[in-house]
Protein backbone atom coordinates (compact mmCIF):
# COMPACT_ATOMS: atom_id res chain seq x y z
CA UNK A 1 0.00 0.00 0.00
CA UNK A 2 1.55 3.41 -1.15
CA UNK A 3 0.85 6.36 1.10
CA UNK A 4 0.87 9.76 -0.57
CA UNK A 5 2.07 12.78 1.15
CA UNK A 6 -0.23 15.66 0.90
CA UNK A 7 1.12 18.75 -0.62
CA UNK A 8 -0.21 22.37 0.03
CA UNK A 9 1.36 25.34 -1.28
CA UNK A 10 2.78 28.13 0.98
CA UNK A 11 1.15 31.15 0.92
CA UNK A 12 2.74 32.85 3.44
CA UNK A 13 4.83 36.11 2.37
CA UNK A 14 8.42 36.48 3.44
CA UNK A 15 7.44 38.42 5.92
CA UNK A 16 5.18 36.61 7.92
CA UNK A 17 7.93 33.62 7.20
CA UNK A 18 10.24 35.65 9.34
CA UNK A 19 7.86 36.43 12.29
CA UNK A 20 7.33 32.68 12.61
CA UNK A 21 11.71 32.18 12.17
CA UNK A 22 11.68 34.63 14.97
CA UNK A 23 9.25 32.70 16.78
CA UNK A 24 10.92 29.66 17.03
CA UNK A 25 14.28 31.34 17.46
CA UNK A 26 12.78 32.72 20.68
CA UNK A 27 11.66 29.19 21.78
CA UNK A 28 15.13 27.98 21.07
CA UNK A 29 17.05 30.65 23.10
CA UNK A 30 15.52 29.38 26.08
CA UNK A 31 17.84 26.53 24.97
CA UNK A 32 20.84 28.59 25.05
CA UNK A 33 20.74 31.38 26.88
CA UNK A 34 23.75 33.96 25.64
CA UNK A 35 25.10 33.64 22.47
CA UNK A 36 29.14 33.83 22.43
CA UNK A 37 30.53 37.05 21.06
CA UNK A 38 33.38 34.86 18.91
CA UNK A 39 30.77 32.74 17.20
CA UNK A 40 27.71 33.53 14.87
CA UNK A 41 24.51 31.49 15.30
CA UNK A 42 22.12 30.46 12.54
CA UNK A 43 18.90 29.23 13.02
CA UNK A 44 17.82 27.04 9.45
CA UNK A 45 14.53 26.16 8.20
CA UNK A 46 13.53 24.66 4.85
CA UNK A 47 10.38 26.54 3.13
CA UNK A 48 9.39 24.04 0.44
CA UNK A 49 7.04 24.76 -2.44
CA UNK A 50 4.40 21.92 -2.56
CA UNK A 51 3.99 21.98 -6.29
CA UNK A 52 7.17 23.27 -7.63
CA UNK A 53 8.92 20.70 -5.16
CA UNK A 54 11.63 23.75 -5.08
CA UNK A 55 13.08 24.48 -1.74
CA UNK A 56 14.56 27.54 -0.14
CA UNK A 57 17.36 27.18 2.79
CA UNK A 58 16.48 29.84 5.12
CA UNK A 59 19.72 30.89 7.16
CA UNK A 60 18.92 33.34 10.21
CA UNK A 61 21.31 35.02 11.92
CA UNK A 62 20.26 35.23 15.58
CA UNK A 63 22.68 38.27 16.75
CA UNK A 64 21.15 40.82 13.59
CA UNK A 65 18.27 38.98 12.54
CA UNK A 66 19.03 39.14 8.92
CA UNK A 67 18.59 36.47 7.05
CA UNK A 68 19.81 34.44 3.79
CA UNK A 69 17.88 32.69 1.30
CA UNK A 70 19.24 29.72 -0.82
CA UNK A 71 16.72 27.60 -3.50
CA UNK A 72 17.47 24.54 -4.49
CA UNK A 73 15.66 21.16 -6.28
CA UNK A 74 17.55 19.40 -2.89
CA UNK A 75 15.87 17.10 -0.39
CA UNK A 76 17.39 15.19 2.86
CA UNK A 77 18.85 18.41 4.42
CA UNK A 78 21.56 17.71 7.29
CA UNK A 79 22.89 20.11 9.06
CA UNK A 80 27.32 19.58 9.40
CA UNK A 81 29.74 21.90 11.34
CA UNK A 82 29.82 24.83 8.73
CA UNK A 83 26.15 24.95 6.66
CA UNK A 84 23.92 22.35 5.46
CA UNK A 85 24.17 19.59 2.59
CA UNK A 86 21.60 18.30 0.63
CA UNK A 87 20.56 15.95 -2.73
CA UNK A 88 20.09 17.88 -6.03
CA UNK A 89 17.52 15.86 -7.71
CA UNK A 90 17.91 17.53 -10.95
CA UNK A 91 21.80 17.60 -11.16
CA UNK A 92 21.99 14.06 -8.80
CA UNK A 93 24.87 15.49 -6.87
CA UNK A 94 25.29 16.15 -3.56
CA UNK A 95 25.71 19.90 -2.71
CA UNK A 96 26.41 22.03 0.48
CA UNK A 97 25.11 25.53 1.27
CA UNK A 98 26.56 27.79 3.79
CA UNK A 99 25.07 31.06 5.65
CA UNK A 100 26.89 33.05 3.43
CA UNK A 101 24.54 31.90 0.41
CA UNK A 102 27.38 29.90 -1.32
CA UNK A 103 26.48 26.47 -2.68
CA UNK A 104 28.58 24.34 -3.99
CA UNK A 105 29.25 20.54 -4.94
CA UNK A 106 30.39 18.69 -1.52
CA UNK A 107 34.29 18.32 -1.67
CA UNK A 108 34.11 14.27 -1.34
CA UNK A 109 30.76 12.72 -0.93
CA UNK A 110 29.72 12.23 -4.60
CA UNK A 111 27.65 10.51 -6.23
CA UNK A 112 29.34 8.32 -9.46
CA UNK A 113 27.62 8.70 -13.20
CA UNK A 114 26.59 4.80 -12.38
CA UNK A 115 25.49 5.06 -8.85
CA UNK A 116 21.92 4.37 -8.41
CA UNK A 117 21.86 6.15 -5.35
CA UNK A 118 23.47 7.93 -2.08
CA UNK A 119 22.74 7.62 1.51
CA UNK A 120 24.37 9.69 4.66
CA UNK A 121 24.42 10.00 8.58
CA UNK A 122 25.70 12.64 10.49
CA UNK A 123 27.26 11.84 13.76
CA UNK A 124 25.23 13.72 16.76
CA UNK A 125 28.08 16.14 17.41
CA UNK A 126 28.37 16.58 13.51
CA UNK A 127 32.17 15.59 13.23
CA UNK A 128 32.05 12.50 11.36
CA UNK A 129 29.87 11.39 8.44
CA UNK A 130 29.27 7.85 6.57
CA UNK A 131 27.91 7.31 3.33
CA UNK A 132 26.74 4.67 1.06
CA UNK A 133 26.87 4.55 -2.51
CA UNK A 134 24.88 1.85 -3.73
CA UNK A 135 25.01 0.54 -7.86
CA UNK A 136 22.40 -1.80 -9.71
CA UNK A 137 23.51 -4.40 -11.65
CA UNK A 138 21.91 -5.28 -14.81
CA UNK A 139 19.92 -7.93 -13.27
CA UNK A 140 18.56 -5.33 -10.73
CA UNK A 141 20.73 -6.30 -8.32
CA UNK A 142 22.67 -3.91 -6.21
CA UNK A 143 26.11 -3.36 -4.54
CA UNK A 144 26.85 -1.08 -2.10
CA UNK A 145 30.13 0.74 -0.73
CA UNK A 146 30.20 2.25 2.52
CA UNK A 147 32.19 5.27 3.11
CA UNK A 148 33.51 7.41 6.17
CA UNK A 149 35.37 10.95 6.49
CA UNK A 150 36.59 13.52 9.20
CA UNK A 151 33.09 16.01 8.55
CA UNK A 152 36.11 18.42 7.04
CA UNK A 153 37.24 15.29 4.55
CA UNK A 154 40.63 14.39 6.37
CA UNK A 155 40.59 10.31 7.00
CA UNK A 156 38.25 9.41 4.07
CA UNK A 157 38.29 5.40 3.96
CA UNK A 158 36.14 2.70 2.48
CA UNK A 159 35.17 0.52 5.50
CA UNK A 160 32.63 -2.15 4.10
CA UNK A 161 31.45 -3.32 0.43
CA UNK A 162 28.34 -5.42 0.44
CA UNK A 163 26.70 -7.37 -2.29
CA UNK A 164 24.90 -8.31 -4.80
CA UNK A 165 21.75 -8.62 -3.23
CA UNK A 166 18.30 -8.41 -4.66
CA UNK A 167 16.35 -5.95 -3.25
CA UNK A 168 18.31 -4.90 -0.52
CA UNK A 169 20.97 -2.44 0.08
CA UNK A 170 22.80 -0.90 3.00
CA UNK A 171 22.16 2.13 4.95
CA UNK A 172 23.78 3.90 7.66
CA UNK A 173 21.74 4.29 10.61
CA UNK A 174 23.92 6.05 13.49
CA UNK A 175 27.92 6.19 15.00
CA UNK A 176 27.91 4.45 18.51
CA UNK A 177 28.47 6.66 21.43
CA UNK A 178 32.57 5.86 21.43
CA UNK A 179 32.57 6.30 17.77
CA UNK A 180 34.18 2.85 17.38
CA UNK A 181 31.05 1.21 15.82
CA UNK A 182 29.15 2.40 12.81
CA UNK A 183 25.74 0.93 12.78
CA UNK A 184 24.09 0.14 9.19
CA UNK A 185 20.59 -1.66 8.11
CA UNK A 186 20.43 -3.86 5.23
CA UNK A 187 17.65 -1.98 3.97
CA UNK A 188 14.72 -3.43 1.56
CA UNK A 189 15.05 -1.24 -1.32
CA UNK A 190 11.75 0.59 -2.06
CA UNK A 191 10.10 0.04 1.15
CA UNK A 192 10.42 3.71 2.28
CA UNK A 193 7.86 4.68 -0.67
CA UNK A 194 5.59 2.12 1.25
CA UNK A 195 5.70 2.95 4.69
CA UNK A 196 4.78 6.24 6.19
CA UNK A 197 7.71 6.29 8.53
CA UNK A 198 11.00 5.10 8.18
CA UNK A 199 11.83 1.50 9.33
CA UNK A 200 14.93 -0.60 9.90
CA UNK A 201 14.95 -4.63 9.04
CA UNK A 202 18.16 -5.79 9.80
CA UNK A 203 20.44 -3.49 11.71
CA UNK A 204 23.98 -4.84 12.32
CA UNK A 205 27.35 -3.27 13.45
CA UNK A 206 30.77 -2.46 11.92
CA UNK A 207 33.66 -2.14 13.81
CA UNK A 208 35.41 0.97 12.49
CA UNK A 209 38.65 -0.25 14.20
CA UNK A 210 38.87 -3.78 13.01
CA UNK A 211 36.25 -4.41 10.35
CA UNK A 212 33.94 -7.02 12.35
CA UNK A 213 30.79 -7.31 11.85
CA UNK A 214 27.70 -7.97 14.15
CA UNK A 215 23.93 -8.63 14.12
CA UNK A 216 22.32 -6.68 16.82
CA UNK A 217 19.64 -7.59 19.15
CA UNK A 218 16.69 -6.94 16.70
CA UNK A 219 13.38 -8.43 17.32
CA UNK A 220 12.72 -10.84 15.55
CA UNK A 221 10.94 -10.08 12.25
CA UNK A 222 10.45 -6.65 12.88
CA UNK A 223 10.35 -3.96 9.99
CA UNK A 224 9.75 -1.39 13.07
CA UNK A 225 10.71 2.21 13.93
CA UNK A 226 14.45 2.28 15.94
CA UNK A 227 16.84 4.64 16.97
CA UNK A 228 20.21 4.45 19.51
CA UNK A 229 20.14 6.29 23.06
CA UNK A 230 24.02 5.75 24.51
CA UNK A 231 24.52 2.06 24.53
CA UNK A 232 20.50 1.35 23.84
CA UNK A 233 18.88 0.00 21.24
CA UNK A 234 15.45 1.44 20.92
CA UNK A 235 12.58 -0.22 19.25
CA UNK A 236 9.01 -0.02 18.41
CA UNK A 237 7.52 -3.51 18.70
CA UNK A 238 4.12 -4.57 18.60
CA UNK A 239 3.45 -6.89 21.75
CA UNK A 240 2.94 -10.58 22.28
CA UNK A 241 -0.58 -10.36 22.83
CA UNK A 242 -1.32 -7.84 19.86
CA UNK A 243 -2.37 -5.35 22.24
CA UNK A 244 -0.15 -2.15 21.04
CA UNK A 245 2.88 -0.88 20.50
CA UNK A 246 5.78 -1.35 23.29
CA UNK A 247 9.22 0.35 23.47
CA UNK A 248 12.40 -2.28 23.66
CA UNK A 249 15.41 -1.65 24.67
CA UNK A 250 18.50 -3.51 24.15
CA UNK A 251 22.06 -2.66 25.34
CA UNK A 252 24.19 -3.09 22.52
CA UNK A 253 27.70 -3.47 24.40
CA UNK A 254 26.98 -6.67 24.49
CA UNK A 255 25.97 -7.39 28.02
CA UNK A 256 22.30 -8.90 26.78
CA UNK A 257 20.45 -6.62 29.23
CA UNK A 258 17.15 -6.20 27.73
CA UNK A 259 14.00 -4.35 28.90
CA UNK A 260 10.34 -3.73 27.82
CA UNK A 261 8.32 -1.06 28.38
CA UNK A 262 4.56 -1.92 28.41
CA UNK A 263 2.50 -1.35 25.36
CA UNK A 264 0.10 1.36 24.68
CA UNK A 265 -3.24 0.85 22.80
CA UNK A 266 -5.10 3.35 21.32
CA UNK A 267 -8.13 2.04 19.70
CA UNK A 268 -7.80 2.34 15.97
CA UNK A 269 -4.27 3.59 15.74
CA UNK A 270 -1.45 0.74 15.07
CA UNK A 271 1.13 2.77 13.16
CA UNK A 272 4.31 3.53 15.06
CA UNK A 273 7.24 5.23 14.11
CA UNK A 274 9.32 8.71 13.78
CA UNK A 275 11.10 7.72 17.23
CA UNK A 276 13.33 10.49 19.19
CA UNK A 277 15.64 9.85 22.35
CA UNK A 278 16.45 13.28 23.85
CA UNK A 279 20.01 13.97 24.00
CA UNK A 280 20.50 12.27 27.50
CA UNK A 281 18.87 9.67 26.88
CA UNK A 282 15.95 9.62 29.33
CA UNK A 283 13.09 10.20 27.37
CA UNK A 284 11.76 9.30 24.24
CA UNK A 285 8.98 10.22 21.73
CA UNK A 286 7.58 8.80 19.00
CA UNK A 287 3.80 8.98 16.58
CA UNK A 288 1.62 6.68 16.84
CA UNK A 289 -1.39 6.77 13.78
CA UNK A 290 -4.12 5.44 12.29
CA UNK A 291 -3.64 3.63 8.86
CA UNK A 292 -4.99 4.76 5.55
CA UNK A 293 -7.92 2.21 4.34
CA UNK A 294 -6.80 0.84 1.25
CA UNK A 295 -10.02 1.59 -0.24
CA UNK A 296 -9.53 5.29 -0.30
CA UNK A 297 -5.59 6.54 0.10
CA UNK A 298 -6.34 9.74 0.56
CA UNK A 299 -7.90 9.63 3.53
CA UNK A 300 -5.77 12.18 6.28
CA UNK A 301 -4.79 9.85 9.25
CA UNK A 302 -5.25 11.05 13.01
CA UNK A 303 -2.32 10.84 14.97
CA UNK A 304 -0.77 11.02 18.71
CA UNK A 305 2.53 11.83 20.18
CA UNK A 306 3.72 9.29 22.87
CA UNK A 307 6.12 10.14 25.16
CA UNK A 308 8.33 6.82 26.83
CA UNK A 309 10.02 7.55 29.85
CA UNK A 310 12.92 5.36 29.54
CA UNK A 311 13.83 5.51 33.68
CA UNK A 312 10.69 5.16 34.98
CA UNK A 313 9.80 2.67 32.03
CA UNK A 314 6.52 4.28 30.97
CA UNK A 315 4.95 5.54 28.27
CA UNK A 316 1.54 7.69 27.55
CA UNK A 317 -0.12 9.64 24.61
CA UNK A 318 0.49 13.20 25.45
CA UNK A 319 -2.42 15.54 23.97
CA UNK A 320 -5.30 15.12 22.12
CA UNK A 321 -5.05 13.25 17.98
CA UNK A 322 -4.69 15.39 15.23
CA UNK A 323 -5.15 15.24 11.93
CA UNK A 324 -2.15 13.68 9.26
CA UNK A 325 0.86 12.37 10.06
CA UNK A 326 3.77 13.79 12.70
CA UNK A 327 7.83 13.43 12.75
CA UNK A 328 9.58 14.65 15.50
CA UNK A 329 12.83 17.17 14.54
CA UNK A 330 14.04 17.65 18.13
CA UNK A 331 13.35 17.95 22.05
CA UNK A 332 13.83 21.58 23.22
CA UNK A 333 13.36 23.76 26.63
CA UNK A 334 15.49 21.42 28.45
CA UNK A 335 13.12 18.21 27.29
CA UNK A 336 9.98 20.28 28.14
CA UNK A 337 9.00 20.32 24.49
CA UNK A 338 9.59 18.44 21.12
CA UNK A 339 9.25 20.22 17.79
CA UNK A 340 7.72 18.37 14.99
CA UNK A 341 6.63 18.72 11.33
CA UNK A 342 3.66 17.68 9.39
CA UNK A 343 3.94 15.64 6.20
CA UNK A 344 3.70 18.76 4.13
CA UNK A 345 7.22 19.27 5.84
CA UNK A 346 6.48 22.99 5.79
CA UNK A 347 5.72 24.02 8.70
CA UNK A 348 6.79 23.45 12.32
CA UNK A 349 4.83 22.71 15.62
CA UNK A 350 5.65 22.56 18.96
CA UNK A 351 3.87 20.16 21.73
CA UNK A 352 4.26 20.95 25.34
CA UNK A 353 4.96 17.92 27.05
CA UNK A 354 3.54 18.86 30.31
CA UNK A 355 0.01 20.61 29.01
CA UNK A 356 0.12 18.30 25.45
CA UNK A 357 -0.51 21.70 23.61
CA UNK A 358 0.18 21.91 20.36
CA UNK A 359 0.96 25.18 18.27
CA UNK A 360 2.57 26.05 15.33
CA UNK A 361 5.88 28.10 15.64
CA UNK A 362 7.25 28.35 11.74
CA UNK A 363 5.66 28.12 8.54
CA UNK A 364 8.70 26.51 7.48
CA UNK A 365 10.71 23.08 8.56
CA UNK A 366 12.97 24.15 11.06
CA UNK A 367 16.39 21.87 10.82
CA UNK A 368 18.23 23.12 13.86
CA UNK A 369 21.04 25.40 14.63
CA UNK A 370 24.28 26.49 13.09
CA UNK A 371 27.39 27.77 15.09
CA UNK A 372 30.10 28.51 13.45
Amino acid sequence: MKFLATVQKLTTTIAAVLICILAVASSRAQDATSIEAEHTNWDVFVKRDGESGIAELVFHDLLTGETTSVSSNGDRFSLVEDGVIYYDRGERRVKIATPNGRVSDHSYMTMPPDAYRIDWIVSDDRQRIAWTVTRKDPDNSLRTTTMIADIGGSDIREVLRDGPWLNSRVTPVAFSADGDELYLDAHPDGIDELMPYVIHANLFGLNLLDGAVRLLPVAPGCFCSTAFADDWLLQLVPSPAKDGVQVKLDDVTGSGDSRDIAPIQIDGFTIAGSLLPSSDGSLAVYVLSQERPMANVDAIPQSVLVLADLEAMEQSAVGEPFDGLAFPLGWSEDNAAVLFTDETQSRTWKLDVASGTISQVAEALYLGRLEI
